[in-house]
This record gives structure tokens, C-alpha cells and sequence, in this order.
């Protein structure tokens, strides 16, 4: 069982409570689905039927994970920014072909690539959904501890793509389906091991 603290204590004292089992049954089978759809840089909604990352799902799961693992619900919000529009658009879907099955609506369908101007690296959908990557920062950054700053680096501002380039110094991080496997996060139980 998990002990919780209890704020609403009269007195604004905190009282330990426990998690009934049920409580616990459900968190530990949340927490199962979340290792499975992982696909090393974000959760799919599902393997099979939704094998891409959605804007909406990974926010969720990032708030969501922001009480188990923090760095890992960054790491979530951090990874819809590798599909972002230069005109700062971020796109509902983006696509990873390797993982799972063919999607109906595939990139193909949006044509992004023959109709944006500097499209993304990674395959995307054409349209957005309404900005719940904001609720995601503020809540996954409630619990974090901010870094300390630092000065920027030759070319760049602290947070600018050359602090931040990732593979083939494009400053976005590559979908994890094309990775090279020695460079790849680890899945699954491998990653999530810890809960």
C-alpha cells in the first residue's frame, strides 16, 4: 500500500492516509498500460490502434506521470516539440512508421511534406488541437527543480537549438523508430523499471 498525505487536515497539518487496495490495483494496472505503449521517447495511446504520439495523450500521460516520474513526464512533453512546425505550430499526430501496425489516416493523407515550407523531420498530421501542452508544463513543471541558468553557448541563447541538438544537429530529437539501437531509450519494463 501507498501512503499519501492527506492536506486538507483541519488545521493545515498533513495526516498520513493509506491507499485503499483498490486504489493501488488500479494505479499498478495504469502504470502496466503506460510500460507497454511506451515507445521510448513517448507513450502511445495504443500499440495497435493509435501507434503514433498524439498532442492530447501525451500531455495527459505527462500529467499523469508528473507523481511517479518527473523526468520521464519532461521527457514526454519534450518529445511533441520534435514534431513542431517552424511557424511553431504542434501538430496532432506525429508519425512513427515503425511502431505497430498501418494507420488509416497516415502521413500520406496530410502531405505535409509536399505542402509546408520546412516541414519537420519527422512525418506529421496537418492540423493541431487546442494548447494542452500549456496545462502539461505548468503541471509536470510544479515539480520540478528548475536548473540552475547557465551562459549561452557560441551561437546560441540558453534553450536555443544548439543546446539542444539532437540527432544530425537539427535541435529536435529523432522519433525513437529511427534511432540507432545503440542510441535508443530503453522500453518498457527496462525503462520504467523504477515503479
Amino acid at each position: 500500500m501507498t501512503t499519501t498525505q492527506d492536506s486538507s487536515s483541519p488545521g493545515g497539518t498533513s495526516a498520513p492516509t493509506t491507499s485503499p487496495p483498490q486504489v493501488e490495483a488500479a494505479r499498478s494496472r495504469a502504470l502496466e498500460v503506460l510500460r507497454t505503449n511506451d515507445s521510448g521517447g513517448f507513450t502511445r495511446p495504443s500499440a495497435r490502434l493509435y501507434p503514433h504520439q498524439w498532442l492530447w495523450d501525451s500531455c495527459f500521460v505527462a500529467i499523469g506521470l508528473r507523481h511517479v516520474d518527473v523526468e520521464r513526464a519532461v521527457d514526454e512533453v519534450m518529445s511533441l516539440f520534435a514534431g513542431q512546425w517552424p511557424n511553431g505550430m504542434l501538430p496532432h499526430i506525429r508519425f512513427c512508421p515503425a511502431q505497430g501496425e498501418p494507420y488509416h489516416a497516415d502521413a500520406g493523407l496530410w502531405r505535409v511534406r509536399s505542402e509546408v515550407e520546412n516541414p519537420p523531420a519527422p512525418e506529421t498530421s496537418g492540423v493541431t488541437q487546442p494548447p494542452l501542452v500549456a496545462e502539461a508544463v505548468a503541471r509536470v513543471g510544479e515539480l520540478i527543480t528548475p536548473a540552475p541558468w547557465r551562459p549561452s553557448r557560441p551561437g546560441g541563447s540558453p534553450g536555443s537549438s544548439s543546446d539542444r541538438a539532437g540527432p544530425g544537429g537539427t535541435g529536435r530529437p529523432a522519433c525513437p523508430s529511427t534511432l540507432p539501437s545503440s542510441t535508443r531509450p530503453a522500453t518498457g519494463a527496462d525503462r520504467f523499471g523504477r515503479w
